[in-house]
């Protein structure tokens, strides 16, 4: 390699550095490199510099350019003849793929460039795809390649790696409610952003911090995260969709309904500009879920086919199992005037497919949500089993949960004609949420438990009231 091809190979690689963390001088350095490039016939320089742009416009929240940049990046490394270049450009447009919703196909691409890559690069090719696993829901999956990777970047001194790899891993362990660890990954991540000058990354940090402190149930922390994280990503002229959507849940967890649809409406209205295919369905559920709790089952029923049938072309069968019921408990709240509502044995399909996929807590909803119906339909012994089968949780499991099993409890028995053990059971239910209340956490428990407690009270009203004035003995707990 000449000086001068040196000497580009060199800019080539500084764009390519700056494209995570600074992207508005990583494109300008890229043009420059490309100019060059181009008239020397250098395409592996080249092709380093289409990365670093393709790498530049997911920051951007442009796909469409990324995915344009990322393809021309691939077939400039295959002509260069370095199988490392090409390698590298086919993880980074693995990524572009995922977030255009084509997961197959970046996972294609991954493993692909996986057999191509050693050293730091392939430890890079494994942090993509654990990001990849992780943006398809497959979190343990993820988790290993992040520990992995996370480990060389260490050794190998890459800081801007590590602060990504930190970050990403503190959504895997949010997810599993490992909330210490997650928190001490981003603050590990803060510290990095701070020392070594990385702007953007910063505000990605300070969004998943809010995250976080969401789920633990810590609004003011949260808002207070969110709020450096978009001035940080808005500086950058990054669009801040998934921002938008982070905080919707944020407000619904308080019940700051009107709030929340907004930011939702901003989020799906951000990402269908943007084509954001992987995480629109995920902001379409979340508006759904917010017009539900607002009492509006007309605009939540579009939004949640819309999600199930993009889950569903994304192969991200677990989540769309969430919204199919989602436009059941929909199709619920409009009827009667919009119809007689589902069958009941698609309610009962719902909770076996919700359970199949994971979503314990919801499949017993659903349990209460067929019991119900088969009630109020005439369906006695329906109704009976279903409730049997929700009310086997109240002995265990997260307090949510308990308190729906025991409403499910007190169901039962009030069809049975036991008025007295109906109350008892609903008391309990009630006792269940208020004692940990402060431990459900955010996103939508809080908000779903307000809604259940306000169903388990008017209930236990009407047991009390049929059943007469309440006795002593009727303050036990069963």
């Amino acid at each position: 390699m000449g000086v001068l091809a040196g000497v580009l190979a060199q800019q080539a690689s500084e764009a390519r550095r700056l494209a995570d963390s600074k992207p508005a001088e990583a494109v300008a350095v890229a043009g420059r490199v490309i100019d060059q490039a181009r008239q020397d016939r250098d395409f592996a320089s080249w092709a380093v510099a289409e990365r670093a742009l393709g790498v530049a416009a997911l920051r951007r929240e442009d796909p469409d350019a990324a995915l344009r940049h990322l393809r021309a990046a691939v077939r400039l490394g295959q002509r260069s003849g370095s199988a490392e270049v090409a390698a590298d450009a086919r993880a980074a447009l693995a990524n572009a793929l995922t977030r255009r919703g084509q997961g197959r196909e970046a996972l294609r691409q991954i493993e692909s460039a996986l057999t191509g890559l050693t050293g730091p690069a392939r430890a890079r090719a494994q942090a993509e795809r654990g990001a990849i696993l992780s943006l398809l829901g497959r979190i343990d999956e993820a988790l290993p390649d992040y520990q992995t990777a996370l480990a060389a970047m260490r050794r190998y001194g890459d800081h801007q790696w590590v602060e990504k790899l930190l970050s990403n891993r503190a959504v895997i362990y949010g997810y599993r409610q490992e909330f210490t660890a997650a928190e001490n990954d981003l603050r590990e991540a803060e510290q990095l952003c701070v020392q070594h000058d990385l702007h953007l990354p910063f505000g990605y940090a300070h969004q998943n911090l809010g995250w976080v402190s969401g789920l633990r149930g810590d609004v003011p922390a949260a808002l207070h995260h969110f709020e450096l994280a978009e001035q940080r990503l808005r500086e950058h002229g990054v669009p801040v969709a998934e921002l938008l959507a982070d905080r919707a849940e944020l407000l619904l967890s308080v019940r700051l309904l009107a709030e929340a649809r907004q930011a939702a409406e901003a989020a799906v209205r951000e990402l269908e500009e943007q084509r954001r295919h992987l995480t629109l369905p995920e902001a379409r559920l979340l508006l759904a879920q917010a017009n539900l709790l607002d009492g509006q089952p007309g605009p939540a029923l579009p939004q949640a086919r819309a999600a199930a049938r993009e889950f569903g072309q994304q192969g991200r069968l677990r989540w769309a199992a969430l919204a199919r019921f989602t436009v059941l408990r929909a199709q619920v709240a409009a009827a009667p005037g919009a119809g007689p509502g589902p069958s009941i044995r698609s309610v009962e399909r719902a909770a076996d497919e919700l359970s199949a996929a994971g979503w314990t807590r919801l499949a017993l909803q659903a349990r209460l949500l067929a019991g119900q119906l088969a009630w109020s339909r005439g369906w006695a012994s329906r109704a009976e089993a279903q409730f049997t089968a929700a009310a086997r949780h109240r002995r265990g499991g997260p307090a949510l949960q308990r308190a729906q099993a025991w409403y499910a409890e007190a169901q039962r028995r009030s069809m049975t004609g036991d008025r007295r053990g109906a109350t008892s059971a609903a008391r309990t239910a009630l006792r269940v949420l208020d004692e940990h209340w402060t431990g459900l956490g955010a996103t939508d428990l809080r908000a779903h438990a307000s809604g259940h407690r306000a169903d388990v009270a008017t209930f236990g009203l009407r047991m009390a009231f049929a059943g007469g004035p309440p006795s002593a003995d009727r303050k036990s707990v069963v």
